[in-house]
C-alpha cells in the first residue's frame, strides 16, 4: 500500500523494467490541519526491488526534477543485485563527484 505526503515517488524495478509508482499523493505533512491521502496498492513480484529515497538524491539546482528521476531510474536498472551494495551504488550514480546540497537517504527492499 502506498500513500505519500509530498515525497518523491517510490521506484519499482522488476522483470518489466523500472518505473515510478505515482499514486496515493497527498499534500505535505503540516500544510493542512487534517491530512488525508488516498492509498493505492501494488503487487511486488518475487525478485522485485522497491527503492524509497529523499529528494536530495534526485534534485539539483537549475535542473528539472525529471532529469534526476531518470538518472535514478537508469542507475537502478544497472545496479548490483545485492541490496547491501545497492544504496552506495545509487548514491554514487546519482551524485557522482558533486556534493549533496540536501539530505540523502535511501531505503531499498528486494522481494524474495
Amino acid at each position: 500500500m502506498v500513500a505519500s505526503a509530498g515525497h518523491c515517488p517510490p521506484l519499482l524495478v522488476d522483470h518489466s523494467g523500472a518505473r515510478f509508482l505515482r499514486a496515493g499523493q497527498g499534500v505535505p505533512l503540516g500544510v493542512v490541519d487534517e491530512w488525508d491521502a488516498e492509498a493505492d496498492e501494488f503487487e511486488l513480484p518475487a525478485g522485485a526491488l522497491l527503492v524509497l529515497y529523499t529528494d536530495g538524491l534526485v534534485e539539483r539546482r537549475g535542473e528539472e526534477l525529471g532529469v534526476g528521476l531518470e538518472r535514478l531510474r537508469a542507475a537502478a536498472l544497472a545496479a548490483p543485485s545485492d541490496v547491501g551494495d545497492l544504496c552506495a551504488y545509487l548514491v554514487e550514480a546519482c551524485l557522482g563527484e558533486s556534493e549533496a546540497t540536501d539530505d540523502v537517504a535511501i531505503l531499498s527492499v528486494r522481494v524474495r
